[in-house]
């Protein structure tokens, strides 16, 4: 085993040198396929938005490290040290899947309800994302994989954290065009059916909190930006459903 990795981290240095401007991308060793994640290179603006890239970079293992001692649905850390860190390949996104099966509504179901499942699960051991989105979610014959945590759970609130998390990931649906409102509606009862009963009562006082919303947006709906009409659209699909 050892001298697999003595070859990995040989192998990633040189690849290192061959995209030393890419933050992520993948690549096959022995047969298997792998990520590798540098820090950001920032340039110009993105230097002010993002000033501390090592520091988040740094963190971002910490996060992994810490989610790996809690057994959490994570990518297999592999190999790090300050400059990179290799993951395991989980699968495809399930937004990439979702996307690419736009006339496969039964696929789409099955997506939507093991990204349900994963999230739900996640929760039920006291661990949380941050942000869910579909995107930071992988799919490999039924099985999920969470990437890009934000968050390592503090004990404090943890039931609101929980919330918030499936506040992000309902939100990250109805981003997407592709996602019809009867899907997400599907997804909105398969996550009730089995969530537990008190933190489903304590995701609708967070979004009842901030129903006010939807009557902000509502008369400017056509010329709102995609995160905004999402908003409108998630609020609207629930208090259609008479959810709130």
């Amino acid at each position: 085993m050892s001298e697999n990795i003595n070859s990995l981290s040989e192998y990633a240095h040189k690849l290192l040198i061959e995209h030393k401007d890419e933050r992520i991308f993948p690549f096959k060793f022995q047969g298997k396929r792998f990520w590798l994640k540098q820090p950001e290179h920032t340039h110009g603006i993105s230097r002010l938005l993002k000033p501390h890239p090592k520091q988040s970079f740094l963190g971002e293992i910490e996060r992994l490290r810490c989610f790996s001692i809690k057994n959490a649905p994570i990518p297999k850390l592999i190999l790090f040290n300050n400059n990179f860190f290799i993951l395991e390949d989980g699968g495809k996104t399930i937004d990439n899947l979702l996307a690419a099966n736009t006339n496969n509504p039964e696929f789409k179901k099955i997506l939507l309800s093991d990204s349900i499942k994963a999230l739900n699960n996640l929760h039920k051991a006291n661990l949380i994302h941050g942000r869910p989105a579909i995107r930071d979610m992988t799919w490999d014959n039924h099985h999920v994989l969470f990437i890009d945590f934000e968050v390592c759970p503090k004990r404090q609130n943890l039931q609101s954290q929980k919330a918030r998390d499936m506040a992000i990931f309902f939100h990250g649906l109805c981003r997407k065009k592709f996602i019809s409102d009867d899907e997400i509606k599907y997804a909105i009862t398969q996550y009730q059916n089995i969530c537990d009963p008190q933190l489903w009562q304590v995701f609708i006082q967070l979004l009842t909190k901030y129903q006010f919303a939807y009557h902000i947006l509502r008369p400017f709906k056509s010329i709102l930006g995609t995160d905004l009409i999402a908003v409108y659209r998630l609020f609207d699909i629930f208090l259609t459903e008479k959810l709130l």
